[in-house]
């Protein structure tokens, strides 16, 4: 299974290594990971080898050793205004964080002071009293505490993965129905220069899940939204249904817009002829989103009606 990779982050180890977005993830330590919590569990060892495919076809084979001095996750919390802190602690070179994140500091007349308890090999629990008054603080109360809060950690993890799951397609990754009513629930359209919608539908995918099995038919659904992603890669790609999918790109001009439908169809049609049915929908005055998005599906079905009338010509 393909990962389309859709961004790297400034000064990442993934950038100094030359992956760029569009490349390919292949495997991970030899293994493909099927969604975004697998790749996580595989991320976690030591010693990592990747596996790209880059935008030319050629496959780069990279070795990442991690260090683990850096931070990956912080959880945490804060007492009533208080600000969080960890966005800020996560950019901080080592020799630059406090110094009560480092090591235990028992002594309550300091006005910040800590304890720590180590999780497992790569989490350390660290629950701190920080900016407090002197003495503000038991050091017995702090252990205490401490010991619930691997239970928090967990707790915590769990809510993200049931958010996640909620505005995502587990299948695909890619976004789903839901975070598609959350999109035209927030969004003010005043505030847009231009909206394109794209509609695409997998034409005959209950027949691929019948003639080849159903992996086969899950290898199409995913592909069809890596080409999305790769042709689209500002925008919002969603899962619909099944075999449905939208595609929301804001602020794009028509020429612009109109160049990427033209290669994703041309892409799709490379995979397979007759693979998917699109339509599509530009607006830069007065913006409807429903209405845009209509537009777009009426297309994309009056286009599924023509494939239907080819094949039943051609039986």
């Amino acid at each position: 299974m393909e990962h389309i990779i859709s961004s790297v982050a400034p000064g990442s180890i993934a950038q100094e290594m030359g992956i760029e977005p569009g490349d390919r993830l292949l495997e991970v330590n030899g293994k493909s990971p099927e969604d975004v919590f697998d790749y996580r569990y595989l991320m976690n060892e030591e010693e990592i080898l990747v596996l790209i495919r880059k935008a030319n076809g050629e496959e780069w084979e990279l070795e990442i050793e991690k260090e683990y001095e850096d931070i990956d996750v912080i959880y945490e919390w804060c007492a009533k205004h208080v600000p969080w802190q960890r966005d800020k602690i996560k950019m901080l070179p080592k020799d630059q964080r406090p110094r009560w994140m480092e090591q235990e500091i028992t002594d309550t007349t300091e006005d910040s002071y800590s304890v720590f308890r180590r999780l497992d090999e790569n989490t350390v629990a660290i629950l701190a009293a920080v900016g407090v008054h002197r003495g503000g603080c038991e050091v017995d109360l702090l252990r205490s505490v401490l010991a619930y809060l691997p239970e928090a950690i967990t707790l915590q993890k769990l809510q993200k993965q049931q958010e996640y799951l909620s505005y995502h397609d587990k299948l695909t990754g890619l976004y789903n129905r839901n975070s598609f009513v959350s999109y035209t629930t927030d969004i003010n359209p005043d505030e847009l220069n231009s909206l394109g919608a794209v509609s695409v539908d997998i034409n005959g995918l209950k027949n691929f899940n019948k003639e080849f099995g159903r992996d086969y038919g899950d290898e199409v659904v995913i592909r069809v939204g890596e080409v999305l992603e790769e042709y689209f890669h500002t925008a919002n790609v969603y899962r619909m249904t099944g075999d449905e999918y939208l595609v929301l790109v804001e602020n794009i001009t028509y020429e612009e817009f109109m160049k990427q439908v033209h290669g994703t169809y041309t892409k799709l049609d490379n995979i397979s002829l007759g693979l998917a049915s699109l339509g599509c929908a530009w607006e830069k005055i007065d913006i409807d989103v429903d209405a845009l998005v209509l537009s777009a599906e009426n297309m994309m079905r009056e286009e599924k009606k023509k494939y239907i009338r080819i094949c039943e010509g051609s039986s």
